[in-house]
C-alpha cells in the first residue's frame, strides 16, 4: 500500500469512527427522550391540574400560558428532531467515506 492509499485508509477509518459515534449518539438521545417524555408530560398534566385548582385567575392563566409555551416551544421540538439531525450528519459522513474510497 503506497502512502496515498494509507492516507485514504486513515481518512476512511476516522470517518467510520465518526459514523459509529453518531449512531451511538442517536441511540443515546432516543433513550433519553423515551425515558424523559413521560416525566415531561406528567409535569404538563400537573401544571394543568394546578391551573384548574387555583382560585386566582391571573396565576391560573399564567400557569396555562407556561404549559402551552412548554409544549409548543422549539426546545421540545428540537429535542424530538435531534436524532434526525444527527442522522443527516451521519449520511453526510457516509458520503465522504464513499468519496474518499473512490
Amino acid at each position: 500500500m503506497n502512502s496515498q492509499e494509507k492516507s485514504q485508509q486513515q481518512v476512511i477509518d476516522s470517518l467510520q469512527i465518526i459514523v459509529q459515534s453518531e449512531q451511538s449518539l442517536i441511540d443515546e438521545v432516543n433513550r433519553l427522550l423515551l425515558a424523559n417524555l413521560p416525566i415531561i408530560f406528567n409535569q404538563v398534566e400537573t401544571i394543568e391540574y394546578l391551573s384548574k385548582q387555583i382560585s386566582n385567575e391571573i396565576i391560573a392563566t399564567e400557569l396555562k400560558k407556561f404549559n402551552k409555551q412548554r409544549i409548543g416551544t422549539s426546545y421540545f421540538d428540537e429535542l424530538i428532531q435531534l436524532p434526525a439531525e444527527i442522522k443527516k450528519s451521519e449520511q453526510a459522513t457516509l458520503k465522504l467515506i464513499e468519496l474518499v474510497h473512490s
